[in-house]
């Protein structure tokens, strides 16, 4: 009897240990690999409990994508500063941040989640406000909620999400990412209680910067608006999405 105890104990030690082994006979066969990819200023890594590889070179490329399907000029200093700036401080939160995005054409907005995925923030999709709404009070909280303005039969569903939200006492830092960056519709956003809106990625990227700045500093409260706009160039560009 005391045999079998022994045998079982041995049986589970080993197979507790034989992952961590193979990973680590993995490494050390990849090391030469794994030690250029890290020394690289462009690739991050965070671990074990947010264990994941970030590429901002990645996500610049993603981001310039963005803007050029946007109809955007954008000046490749300011993705490489807005990319770090993001970078840095999902490094400084310390942990994953998760974003809600909010629209019923995601398939318009893959390159901007492709770049928010790249550097490490878990990008989860709603195409409606109700599956919105049911995302939040089961799975939240969220670091950031991007929405979209129109989603029918609702031409206003951005707002309709956002103030839904805000009665809750929910402050969740929010983001209108629709087809117009005119002063007054971000004014409007901000009057709800949004960070902004805008149709251009980079300022996109600040905002999301703003709001992980908030998470860390445990700050969230009712919005004090949209802050700094990035200079990225002149004329303001629609993009397809309402």
């Amino acid at each position: 009897m005391v045999a079998a105890i022994e045998l079982g104990t041995v049986s589970e030690l080993a197979g507790a240990l034989a992952w961590p082994l193979v990973a680590l006979c993995i490494a050390f066969m990849f090391r030469k690999a794994i030690r250029e990819l890290l020394g690289r200023d462009d690739v991050s890594f965070t671990g074990p409990a947010g264990l994941g590889l970030w590429s901002k070179r990645s996500a610049a490329s993603a981001l310039e994508q963005a803007a050029t399907r946007s109809g955007e000029a954008i000046d490749p200093v300011a993705v490489r500063e807005g990319v770090d700036e993001v970078s840095s401080d999902v490094e400084a939160l310390g942990r994953r941040p998760r974003v809600l995005w909010v629209d019923d054409r995601p398939e318009n907005n893959q390159h901007e989640r492709a770049a928010l995925e790249a550097l490490g923030i878990s990008v989860e999709l709603s195409i409606s406000t109700r599956e919105a709404l049911d995302k939040v009070e089961t799975l939240g909280p969220y670091d950031v909620i991007i929405s979209d303005m129109g989603r029918p039969p609702d031409a206003r569903a951005g707002y309709t999400l956002l103030d839904s939200l805000r009665r809750r006492g929910d402050f969740t830092p929010y983001v209108i990412y629709a087809g117009s960056r005119e002063k007054r519709h971000d004014e409007e956003a901000v009057t709800h209680g949004a960070l902004g809106s805008t149709n251009r990625p980079m300022e996109l990227i600040e905002m999301v910067s703003n709001a992980l700045r908030t998470a860390r500093n445990g700050t969230r409260g009712p919005s004090s608006g949209a802050g700094r706009r990035m200079n990225l160039g002149h004329g303001r560009q629609r993009r397809p999405t309402g």
